[in-house]
């Protein structure tokens, strides 16, 4: 779940130094032993942090799906990321979890549009172009087993800047969710040269 601080690092004006890191609270926020609510500090006499830590640490990938079907992949990181730093060309899908075993592998995309928030969660809808080339190989992303994922610590960043923890090809990362591509494909263009007897078939995916 999108923890207290996960939501707070979603904002970029507010505890990022201690420039802008205030607080306030009522009376019915804490007691002393006694019973004694604590006296109201208001927003507008906001108390200044005395000693503010940054955050450099870096994030951390939890688990990531694939659909297929749709053409997406969503991934789940410890901390709330900059949904725009995303690059998935340092980014590359596996047949198996290490390279040296499996020879099947290929970038996650080349284009890419990012269709999620700053959150812990990233979802990203790759191109069709992208799409077809994972289709084309028979040994890469058709289940579970031959679904994995690796990128480098340029594959994004948090809030921060801090680059994410980089997934190893040699110990790359299982697939949580796959699903399959269950759309039937559809023909959308043809060609007929009467004069070679060559009929040329457009279908709108790898087929």
């Amino acid at each position: 779940s999108v923890t207290f601080v996960d939501q707070l690092k979603r904002f970029t004006a507010i505890a990022t130094s201690g420039n802008n890191t205030y607080l306030s609270l009522t009376n019915e926020s804490i007691s002393d032993m006694a019973g004694n609510a604590v006296i109201d500090i208001v927003p507008a006499q906001a108390l200044a942090v005395g000693a503010y830590t940054d955050d450099t640490t870096p994030p951390v990938l939890r688990w990531f799906d694939f659909d297929l079907d749709q053409g997406q992949v969503h991934m789940l990181f410890s901390e709330t990321m900059d949904s725009g730093s995303l690059d998935l060309r340092e980014a590359v899908l596996y047949g198996n979890s290490s390279n040296v075993t499996s020879g099947i592998f290929m970038h996650v995309a080349r284009n890419w549009t990012v269709i999620s928030h700053d959150s812990t969660l990233v979802s990203a809808q790759l191109s069709d172009g992208d799409q077809n080339a994972i289709k084309r190989l028979r040994q890469l992303c058709v289940s579970p087993a031959t679904t994995y994922l690796s990128f480098s610590q340029d594959a994004i960043k948090d809030m921060q800047g801090n680059r994410v923890t980089a997934v190893p090809d040699t110990d790359a990362q299982e697939v949580r969710n796959f699903t399959d591509d269950s759309t039937q494909p559809e023909l959308i263009d043809f060609v007929l040269d009467v004069n070679t007897a060559r009929l040329t078939l457009t279908f709108s995916e790898t087929v």
